[in-house]
């Protein structure tokens, strides 16, 4: 049987109760659709400062052997990157907790903002696997990455 395209984008709809340890009870999360996790990632990137890169290459033969050179240079301001990291994860857990159950007393950013911190953590981490962006995956290519003999 083939998905129908409502079965496939009632997916961000769906709120799915997850056990958050520091509270001892359970929270109402949506995952985040494609569209909200690349705003996500562009309020992330939007402290990332200049990168460059310049190759340059040397031919000693037109059959043989071309020397190159890269060199990259970045500036990053790491205070601007830290503020640009909060503010998408405080952006991630707002957009999560707007949902169904939460409708006649929904949560505002600033409240989001004003969360503990390991409890925040807690429902990031939630919101991060419910959208399918497990961290399992991630290390698992590291470990599957062919490293240099």
């Amino acid at each position: 049987m083939v998905l129908t395209k409502s079965q496939i984008l009632n997916g961000i709809n769906e709120t799915k109760e997850r056990y958050i340890k520091s509270k001892d009870d359970t929270v109402a999360l949506r995952p985040l659709s494609n569209g909200e996790w690349n705003k996500i990632e562009e309020i992330e990137n939007e402290a990332i400062g200049e990168y460059t890169t310049t190759e340059r290459a040397k031919n000693r033969s037109r059959r043989k052997q071309i020397q190159s050179q890269m060199e990259a240079q970045a500036k990053i301001n790491v205070k601007e990157t830290g503020k640009a990291s909060a503010k998408a994860k405080i952006e991630a857990v707002f957009l999560s907790l707007d949902n169904d159950v939460y409708k006649d007393d929904p949560f505002t950013r600033d409240e989001v903002e004003a969360m503990g911190r390991r409890v925040f953590d807690e429902i990031y981490d939630q919101v991060r696997i419910i959208s399918g962006l497990d961290d399992d995956d991630l290390e698992k290519e590291v470990k599957d990455f062919p490293e240099d003999e």
